[in-house]
């Protein structure tokens, strides 16, 4: 079945729960939390059994880019070996919501992904996932003109998440997915408003139309 790509990440390691929790390490994070902070490298995988963090790159003046939204039933990042990679130490892994967390040895990963085909095939899944939403960016900051940008970036947030007409993210946060400012989605937001396509408010979102969402972005989306 073909797929749209996703900003956000939850569900794909749910059926995993019971061979992953005894080789996890249990963390309870408060919102704001960094599971791996500015300056540190990110030597451990995350599983969410609840709440919502996100996945982001440190710029050098100080400000953030957002790289991905992760949920319940997320594993992120699915390293199975302990390489060291040049952008580590700006790569930040955050707590959005109280969570609960379950942390992971790259070796353990390993060892799941030699014992367990299903899980291994998981992985590869979510790695292809992972990198078509990658090309899903460039081609919003490649061909796109903001409003289109973030009328796209809306639709395929809410078509990846259950419940996704909600979706609970600030201007800023926004903002920082795209790498535009928050005076261009404050004035993006307005005018999806005016059409009846959304209704923003205090710290979020809601989508209240996906097809008239899914015209305002530049060239269509498949389906």
């Amino acid at each position: 079945m073909p797929q749209i790509s996703r900003f956000y990440f939850a569900g794909d390691f749910l059926p995993f729960e019971p061979i992953l929790a005894p080789l996890a390490q249990m963390i309870r994070a408060k919102p704001g939390q960094y599971l791996a902070g500015p300056g540190e490298e990110l030597r451990r995988a995350f599983y969410l059994k609840s709440g919502y963090c996100r996945f982001s790159l440190l710029q050098e003046g100080g400000g953030e880019t957002i790289l991905s939204f992760h949920g319940p039933g997320s594993l992120h990042p699915v390293k199975c070996r302990q390489f060291h990679f040049i952008l580590e130490q700006p790569i930040l892994y955050q707590a959005m919501t109280e969570a609960e967390i379950w942390s992971l040895e790259p070796r353990a990963i390993e060892e799941l992904v030699r014992r367990e085909p299903d899980f291994a095939v998981a992985a590869v899944d979510y790695h292809t996932v992972y990198s078509n939403m990658y090309l899903a960016r460039q081609a919003l900051n490649a061909r796109m003109d903001v409003e289109a940008k973030i009328a796209a970036f809306l639709y395929l947030y809410a078509a990846g998440r259950e419940g996704g007409e909600e979706i609970p993210l600030s201007q800023g946060e926004t903002a920082s997915a795209l790498g535009v400012s928050r005076v261009q989605v404050s004035r993006a937001y307005r005018r999806l408003r005016g059409l009846g396509a959304i209704a923003p408010y205090r710290n979020g979102v809601r989508i209240l139309d996906m097809e008239l969402l899914k015209s305002r972005c530049a060239g269509g989306l498949a389906d």
